[in-house]
């Protein structure tokens, strides 16, 4: 006769629920990925092109609030702290650059 010894059905048991744990994870995978995510039926053309033309509008009226900030614009010689002191003091000829001094 064959005889079991209770360490055998210890890892028996460990063993089936083991794979039952295992199968039930495995059930719980193939519902989630079994799912329909495609788009719904009632979903139709004019649907979309409403949404995708009030996207638009968005886009625009947010490129429109978007102005160039105040450190990213080019700085002008009138708006240069300290530059109209410098004029004063020194005159540039037709290209910007220093005139050279003048002798009486």
């Amino acid at each position: 006769m064959l005889s079991i010894s209770p360490i055998h059905c210890f890892l028996f048991r460990s063993i089936y629920f083991s794979l039952l744990f295992s199968i039930t994870i495995v059930n719980e995978i193939n519902e989630a990925l079994g799912q329909n995510f495609a788009t719904p039926d009632d979903l139709d053309e004019a649907d979309l092109d409403a949404e995708l033309e009030m996207l638009g509008d968005e886009l625009e009226e947010l490129e429109e609030e978007e102005a160039t900030p105040s450190y990213l614009m080019p700085a002008t010689p009138n708006d240069t702290p300290g530059l109209k002191d410098q004029e004063e003091k020194e005159a540039v000829d037709d290209f910007g650059l220093p005139s050279a001094p003048v002798r009486n």
